[in-house]
């Protein structure tokens, strides 16, 4: 019997969205998997791997920095699913620039803005719309970044303050979804292992670098006391599949830290 229907936003954009979709999809919810038009084939090969749980899975292709694109997505969500249980936002968006604060443009910050936190606040409004309407509650949990808890690394502080506000914005949707029983939660994701890429497909390890911000990787590796530095996105799925089971019925505004740092 199925769970539901869990939406996975950013699907294949990192390690860890795909990996969520999977864990899901083990867990019995059939999955919505939603990517941008240019990630269309890494979607069906993740839909056809998702399938293969036995659930169904329908793909989507979004920009949800988009109004209209998100009023689209979920108009063909509910068509095809008949509602929404579960929403994820698998992984903010990377950042695209780094640099100190002072030789920061307008523009570089406005383009941080609007990727991260428009994007957000357009998923939550939405997806809370659906799960009021059906009356029979919801779970939204959103990545963020350690940024977005305590600013530890210099020169990326637009993306630190649009992390910051996410957060924000999460604590003030459980608040108000609160009485319509729709859990509201994050977690703050760091640097996950050096197979992850990026849109250029290089190498966390190497993009990291290429911004010339600090060494995160030599952070991470000298502030995580277990044997294993680097999340995986196995790690991050399941942290994810507790947030949303019953087991999480009485958690609301919280960010989950899956590792210390």
């Amino acid at each position: 019997m199925s769970q539901g229907t869990a939406l996975i936003v950013h699907a294949v954009t990192t390690d860890h969205g795909a990996a969520t979709a999977l864990c899901l999809a083990a867990d019995g919810f059939n999955i919505a998997i939603c990517d941008t038009a240019s990630r269309q084939d890494k979607l069906e090969d993740l839909a056809r791997s998702v399938a293969s749980n036995g659930v169904q899975c329908r793909r989507y292709a979004s920009d949800v920095a988009k109004e209209e694109d998100i009023v689209d997505l979920f108009s063909a969500l509910v068509k095809d699913f008949g509602g929404l249980d579960v929403m994820v936002i698998a992984g903010p968006p990377f950042a695209t620039s780094a640099g100190p604060l002072v030789d920061a443009t307008t523009a570089e910050w406005d383009d941080t803005f609007a990727a991260f936190t428009r994007s957000y606040f357009l998923l939550y409004k939405y997806a809370a719309q659906q799960m009021i309407k059906q009356g029979r509650g919801g779970r939204i949990v959103s990545a963020n970044h350690l940024v977005g808890q305590q600013a530890f690394a210099p020169q990326v502080s637009a993306y630190s303050a649009a992390a910051f506000a996410v957060r924000g914005l999460m604590q003030t949707a459980a608040l108000e979804l609160g009485p319509h029983n729709i859990t509201v939660n994050s977690f703050a994701r760091s640097l996950l292992g050096p197979s992850e890429k990026y849109e250029t497909g290089q190498s966390i390890i190497e993009y990291v670098k290429s911004l010339k911000a600090i060494d995160a990787y030599q952070y991470v590796a000298t502030h995580t006391p277990l044997p294993k530095k680097l999340a995986t996105g196995d790690d991050i799925a399941r942290v994810v599949s507790l947030l949303v089971s019953k087991d999480c019925d009485f958690m609301t505004g919280q960010t989950v830290r899956p590792v210390f740092e």
